[in-house]
């Protein structure tokens, strides 16, 4: 149980993210001369991204829902051996 909330929270979730963020390339844009300038770095891009993942509300949520009921499956399987008092609130 406890395998299927850290893979169901955690595991894919950071999976999609990694994957999504290994996928940031150099960004350039063609002036009116018909040449490519690079406007963005893939170091500068990657970086942007990050910051705002860390900023978002959304994930700090998501990290605090998870991590309560990954903690929250844990200790009803007794993986603490915290049975007796989880059990008891």
């Amino acid at each position: 149980m406890v395998m299927t909330l850290l893979i169901s929270g955690v595991i894919m979730p950071a999976f999609m993210w990694l994957l999504l963020y290994s996928k940031i390339t150099d960004q350039y844009d063609v002036t009116e001369d018909g040449e490519a300038i690079m406007t963005e770095t893939k170091a500068e891009a990657q970086r942007y991204v990050f910051h705002q993942t860390i900023r978002s509300p959304f994930f700090w949520i998501y990290a605090i829902f998870s991590a309560a009921m990954i903690f929250s499956g844990a200790c009803s399987v007794n993986a603490f051996g915290l049975g007796d008092w989880y059990f008891s609130l």
